[in-house]
């Protein structure tokens, strides 16, 4: 699955456009992101990309962790 799109508005005046690419794969009903692209049109140093790419990516068994214990441990 994959989804594409530009911001409409730039989140700063040192960028003129934004725009990206998510990939994602179902895994057992549920979306799990395999890379983020984005090109970013700056007007100081011209074009910028970045790729990440999601590996070793796990889903939680379904336990919910017990975050009010955290700091008793």
């Amino acid at each position: 699955m994959q989804e594409s799109g530009y911001l409409v508005k730039s989140p700063s005046i040192f960028l003129k456009k934004v725009a990206f690419v998510r990939k994602y794969e179902i895994r057992n009903g549920i979306s799990v992101p395999l890379q983020v692209q984005s090109v970013v049109d700056t007007r100081l140093a011209g074009k910028a990309e970045l790729t990440i790419d999601f590996t070793n990516f796990s889903i939680d068994s379904g336990k919910e962790a017990d975050l009010g214990d955290a700091g008793n441990h």
